[in-house]
């Protein structure tokens, strides 16, 4: 769950805006300042969703568009147009400055945990900070504005997590025999629900649920659920963490049975008769599965997963590869 942080600026004029929390990683900040020099039009790059917010207004609206992924919209530029690039998830949005000569804001500079932007607009005015508690970072925006003018920005933040630390992989049989490859990422907190379909040769589909900054986001299946027998596990996050996986696959690098161990509980994916070929196992010392990706076509082929620290980060050495 996200929190709230009063805007900062000069009083409530004009009217609400607010980009939300749930567009993904900050990626860019751009702005142009009027000819009076104040911050006349923001917009914000976020993750690579593509996200359109305006301000409403009675009339044709001059500035502050807040648009998504900036790699697919066309932003309109101009010589006065600032810019400043962050990129996740080693660095994100830490804290923000500026000024405001009693009505609106006139100047921003954005600060991450690597770096500053240069002065969006002037430094005329009184000065104020925005600043995120010690181990957060900032998601998203609102604030008040009218045609052309700023009056006030205030910030979404959550909690800063370790993302895509280590991967451990199977074989990966599918680069000669077929099969597709799969990703669902490593950004995420952690798993919270695990579906497994098993048919005659073994695992016939995967699907993970995954959590992340408080909400639950749905992968995909990867694989055929079609005739599948479905089993699922659901994992009590942030109590209970996933920690390890042991399989086997057989001759047709077709994955025939899964185990799945919290830190308390343990799931397996069907019967023991399965339970041939060759093992593998997915595990990294002190730490939690975050995400999974492999390689599934009528059946799973392949699977290996992304690791963070279960509590703070240690000593990652000693995972391989596999």
């Amino acid at each position: 769950m996200s929190e709230k942080l009063q805007g900062e600026g000069d009083g409530r004029y004009g009217m609400v805006w607010d980009t939300g929390d749930q567009n993904g990683d900050l990626t860019s900040v751009h702005s142009r300042s009027s000819e009076w020099g104040d911050i006349c039009y923001l917009a914000f790059g976020f993750g690579n969703k593509l996200t359109r917010l305006e301000i409403p207004h009675p009339k044709p609206f001059l500035g502050f568009s807040f648009f998504g992924d900036t790699s697919v919209v066309s932003l309109p530029r101009s010589s006065d147009e600032e810019e400043f690039r962050i990129y996740p998830p080693e660095e994100h949005l830490v804290s923000m400055e500026g000024y405001g000569d009693g009505r609106s804001v006139q100047g921003l500079r954005f600060i991450t945990n690597k770096k500053n932007s240069q002065l969006m607009g002037r430094a005329l005015g009184s000065y104020f900070l925005l600043k995120v508690p010690l181990g957060k970072k900032i998601i998203g925006f609102h604030g008040y504005a009218s045609t052309g003018a700023l009056y006030s920005i205030g910030a979404y933040c959550v909690p800063i997590h370790p993302k895509s630390l280590r991967t451990r992989r199977l074989q990966a049989p599918c680069v000669e025999g077929g099969g597709s490859s799969w990703d669902d990422g490593g950004d995420y907190d952690g798993v919270s629900k695990i579906y497994i379909g098993t048919g005659d040769h073994g695992i016939k589909y995967i699907k993970f649920d995954y959590v992340k900054s408080g909400y639950i986001e749905h992968g995909l299946v990867h694989g055929v659920e079609d005739k599948a027998l479905t089993s699922t596990f659901e994992i009590n996050y942030p109590e209970e963490y996933l920690t390890f996986v042991n399989g086997y696959y057989n001759s047709s690098n077709f994955v025939q049975w899964l185990q799945f161990d919290t830190n308390n509980r343990t799931f397996t994916s069907g019967l023991l008769r399965y339970k041939t070929g060759t093992e593998f196992s997915l595990q990294l010392q002190g730490n939690k599965i975050v995400g999974f990706y492999g390689f599934s076509h009528e059946n799973l082929i392949s699977l290996g997963g992304y690791f963070a620290p279960s509590s703070s980060p240690g000593d990652n050495d000693g995972g391989e590869d596999r």
